[in-house]
């Protein structure tokens, strides 16, 4: 094959390759692609990345799998600014593909974290959103329902042993609301992906 070719093996599992290549990434998941198509970017003209995929499609590994949702809310900071550039890649998807089409498209929805936390740790958690630029809310039981009249704010029952139910003593509802997160098709992106690789060689 011609020299800066990304080899698209990725329709076969049993396919074998004498080839030599600058880069080998194995596995054709969102993160195998995206290595691959950056690595060619940055390498640029004349170097040759080669994907091996070992499954018969794209989307049979976790990258499948997945739902698609991205957000910005993560316990450590590393963790975050990683997946805000995400985040801004799958906004700005054609842009990132340097396409004028894509298959995946970003579906914006916020999220709401209840995650038993009193109002004290999520506002610490607003301020750490707030610095990284992601605008959020925090939230008690009330606004919750006007914001997700549908939802159920109910907490599970707590049971003893015996099967009887056990009064809870329960602190007041808060939550952090964030604004801004979505999700994509997690097989439309992977297909997204893959022409990307093959238009840039």
């Amino acid at each position: 094959m011609a020299g800066g070719k990304v080899l698209g093996r990725l329709l076969s599992s049993i396919a074998r390759t004498s080839q030599t290549a600058d880069v080998c990434v194995i596995g054709a998941g969102i993160m195998g692609l995206n290595v691959a198509l950056q690595l060619k970017r940055r390498m640029g003209e004349g170097s040759k990345v080669i994907v091996l995929e070992r499954a018969a499609g794209l989307g049979v590994g976790s990258s499948g799998y997945s739902t698609g949702f991205v957000r910005a809310f993560y316990s450590l900071d590393e963790t975050m600014r990683l997946a805000l550039d995400g985040i801004s890649a799958y906004k700005n998807w054609t842009s990132y593909l340097r396409t004028k089409e894509a298959k995946a498209s970003f579906y914006r929805t916020d999220a709401i974290w209840m995650l038993g936390q009193e109002e004290a740790f999520n506002r610490q958690m607003q301020r750490r959103l707030a610095a990284f630029g992601v605008e959020s809310d925090v939230v008690d039981g009330a606004e919750i329902s006007k914001r997700l009249p549908m939802l159920s704010l109910d907490p599970f029952p707590l049971f003893d042993d015996d099967g009887n139910e056990v009064p809870q003593h329960l602190p007041p509802l808060s939550a952090v609301y964030e604004h801004g997160c979505g999700y994509l098709d997690p097989a439309a992106c992977l297909s997204d992906l893959r022409d990307a690789c093959e238009r840039e060689g």
